[in-house]
């Protein structure tokens, strides 16, 4: 059973491939980070462990756009050094990658291919939570629901399995509050996949 429904695997994403369509999902591990400037004592700690999971349609081959859809978490630990008090942040949000990409290695390769790509990511954000503060600076009610990051990655396929390694730095300033200060995300992806066609 599992050697049939594999051929049939492999068997579709040729066919999809001829057609220079792929489509695919992956999800993974994130090391999330946040990067506040200007936020009466609030500085960067350390990172959090986070998870994503994600869709997507990829059109052309060897340079294709892959527009997607997804669902993930991001945050970091943070410190206020008036009072010393260590904090984290959670975000979870819809994500929106609207990428552009080169098959550089296995251009016309079934079987193994290297891809980099890069581009924005609109991201919902639909929960956020901040806990563990003495004297309250951030707050979720003065953090942003939207957020747009740049995201830079490299990807390898065999056959039809996929490993990724991805950086996205935030550009939009999350902090929306009374204070001359900005909060913005940095994340590290490793994702693993399933992928059919170009």
């Amino acid at each position: 059973m599992k050697t049939w429904v594999l051929s049939l695997l492999l068997c579709l994403s040729v066919f999809v491939a001829e057609a220079q369509i792929g489509v695919g999902a992956s999800g993974g591990f994130r090391g999330s980070r946040l990067y506040p400037a200007g936020l009466n004592g609030v500085k960067h700690l350390d990172a959090i462990p986070t998870g994503f999971f994600r869709g997507y349609i990829r059109i052309g081959r060897p340079v294709y756009f892959e527009p997607g859809i997804g669902y993930g978490s991001s945050g970091g630990e943070l410190i206020n050094t008036i009072d010393d008090q260590k904090f984290t942040v959670n975000l979870r949000a819809f994500e929106f990658p609207m990428l552009v990409g080169w098959r550089f290695l296995g251009k016309d390769n079934p079987v193994f291919s290297a891809r980099i790509y890069g581009g924005p990511v609109f991201s919902a954000i639909v929960y956020r939570n901040v806990g563990g503060q003495r004297t309250p600076v951030l707050t979720e009610s003065n953090i942003r629901n939207f957020n747009m990051s740049l995201l830079g990655g490299i990807n390898f396929k065999l056959l039809i399995f996929t490993l990724g390694l991805e950086y996205e730095g935030g550009v939009t300033n999350l902090y929306k509050g009374n204070q001359d200060g900005s909060l913005k995300t940095g994340v590290f992806n490793l994702s693993f996949g399933l992928a059919l066609g170009t």
